[in-house]
């Protein structure tokens, strides 16, 4: 894997890098893996800004229960990040909208992750695998919650950017 990093072309090299990575893990416990076009970001937000805001009613309404999370198995990152595909996917209804999914298509230009890790604990659900995870705001009131809401408005771009700060009035707290 090395090698490739070292190369000059290196966006021609990242599924291969990507590839030795999630070989390596297959074998060794347990890793995820996405190769972001960090250029397609901003449309990225915007593409979940206007799911957003067009489905406002619907967001007290997505169960994050039913949402796969990453890094579930550590308490730590538990409620830190969820599937942003199957988040939107729920928001709509059951399917993502077109504009959408080419966007994440776009952004996301890689993704893997281990079928069948060392522990249950990180099995990722590959139906519902997308590579790329968000926070979700939410109005739970303990103060792990509290305290990552607050830094997600105030530290975060991403808060802004996607829409969730015109949203506040229906989870915030």
């Amino acid at each position: 894997m090395m090698p490739y990093l070292y190369e000059n072309a290196i966006k021609e090299y990242l599924k291969p890098i990507c590839k030795d990575y999630i070989d390596y893990y297959n074998y060794n416990d347990w890793g995820t893996i996405s190769a972001v076009d960090c250029n397609q970001m901003e449309g990225l937000a915007e593409a979940v800004r206007s799911v957003i805001l067009s489905n406002q009613d619907s967001l007290k309404n997505v169960d994050i229960a039913d949402l796969q999370q990453y890094g579930k198995g550590n308490s730590n990152f538990k409620g830190y990040a969820y599937d942003m595909l199957q988040f939107i996917e729920k928001l709509c209804g059951g399917m993502a909208p077109d504009d959408f999914t080419q966007q994440l298509k776009k952004t996301v230009i890689y993704t893997d992750y281990t079928h069948d890790p060392t522990s249950s604990l990180y099995r990722i659900d590959g139906d519902n695998y997308s590579g790329m995870g968000m926070y979700i705001p939410n109005s739970f009131t303990t103060p792990k919650y509290l305290l990552w809401n607050n830094y997600f408005k105030s530290s975060i771009a991403w808060y802004h950017a996607s829409g969730w700060a015109e949203t506040e009035s229906i989870w915030g707290n």
